[in-house]
């Protein structure tokens, strides 16, 4: 048995999972406790905060986060598209998955949390552009600012995790192009769009910064992103011929970690090990317990924590002390997570029944208007 567990393919591990592994479902929710772990040093400290995690030997480490988030992504979607008879049904479950949290979430940001922090009269608030502005983040245009809200703040933004919204979608986007042009009967197309998408990444980065394109390492280059969610995708599609390694897997881990920690511009051509780190780690099949049993708060916890932390921050230097600022930020946060998962997650992904009856209508208008 132990051979044959270390002989394992992706595919075949999938199916020992029955097609559901908790490793998934922990690594969704560490991640985005990362995240706001990482956003404590913003928010609390700002500038210097920010460095603690991104100029230290804790940056191979923080860099990893959101591009896993990404690969993570990338795997269980083509899942979903394996599930999906037709573009209409893959495209409308993104929909449902994305968008109705967001709206919910923007709404309680512009609606509540911003009239009770800014320093403007309700008149001047909600009159203002940058309020009008802000509204558009339920689009996938991504605004950082409400007017007179978190002024004097270390960092000024609402959301700033929002700025991976836009990429996310550009994956699904890119994902539905492969469709069109028959990724469902050639699945290598989706390996000539990771290397084109890598490529595209790099062109547009010289573009933007001519000679010192690698600067854009000191950041998270967004389009590199694209091209670790279709990684993922790709382990996904050829899951029947890539091992199921721990070997693989720790060197996947110490190429993400030495490259990003050492090497300038590594975000563009890391996105196989890294992805090849995310699905290995999601393989694994630990107990669930009854925080993740039956539920993703993960999603919630990523778009509510940054305008909590503000707020608690907001409150002073002390609330601002990693040690008081992010027990409070995370226990409010995992109340708004619960409530977006209860109440609008989940509900809204329960309704894939009018997914089936839209996709029966268009394609019965499409069958009925070709010629006999």
């Amino acid at each position: 048995m132990s051979a044959a567990w270390h002989t394992m393919t992706l595919g075949e591990r999938l199916v020992a999972c029955s097609g559901r592994p908790s490793g998934f479902d922990y690594l969704r929710i560490t991640l985005a406790i990362c995240v706001v772990i990482i956003h404590t040093g913003t928010t609390g400290y700002g500038i210097e905060g920010n460095n603690f995690f991104w100029e230290t030997a804790l940056r191979g480490i923080s860099k990893m986060v959101v591009p896993m988030f990404f690969a993570l992504s990338g795997f269980l979607v083509a899942g979903s598209l394996e599930r999906s008879n037709t573009l209409t049904m893959f495209v409308g479950l993104r929909i449902i998955r994305i968008f109705p949290a967001l709206t919910v979430e923007v709404l309680l940001s512009a609606l509540i949390l911003g009239p009770i922090f800014t320093n403007l009269t309700l008149w001047n608030y909600f009159s203002d552009p940058l309020f009008f502005k802000y509204l558009l983040n339920v689009t996938g245009h991504v605004s950082f600012y409400l007017p007179g809200v978190f002024t004097s703040n270390l960092e000024k933004t609402v959301n700033s995790q929002l700025w991976t919204v836009p990429f996310e979608l550009y994956c699904y986007l890119t994902l539905s192009g492969l469709i069109v042009i028959g990724l469902r009967k050639r699945g290598s197309l989706v390996l000539f769009g990771v290397v084109g998408m890598a490529v595209f990444s790099v062109a547009y980065a010289v573009y933007k910064r001519g000679d010192e394109w690698y600067l854009l390492s000191k950041a998270i280059p967004g389009l590199s992103l694209v091209s670790t969610f279709l990684a993922g995708v790709a382990l996904h599609l050829y899951r029947d011929k890539v091992r199921w390694s721990a070997e693989y897997g720790l060197a996947s881990a110490i190429i993400c970690y030495a490259g990003f920690q050492f090497v300038p511009g590594v975000d563009f051509f890391v996105f196989v090990p890294l992805a090849y780190l995310t699905v290995w780690m999601g393989l694994l099949n630990p107990p669930r317990n009854f925080f993740i049993e039956g539920a993703d708060y993960s999603y919630g916890v990523y778009l509510y924590s940054f305008p909590i932390q503000q707020m608690v921050a907001s409150f002073g230097s002390f609330y601002r002390q990693w040690f008081i600022s992010l027990p409070i930020s995370l226990t409010i946060t995992t109340v708004f997570a619960a409530f977006s998962w209860h109440l609008i997650e989940k509900p809204f992904l329960s309704q894939k029944k009018i997914l089936r009856k839209l996709e029966f209508r268009l394609h019965a208008n499409t069958r009925e208007k070709q010629p006999a």
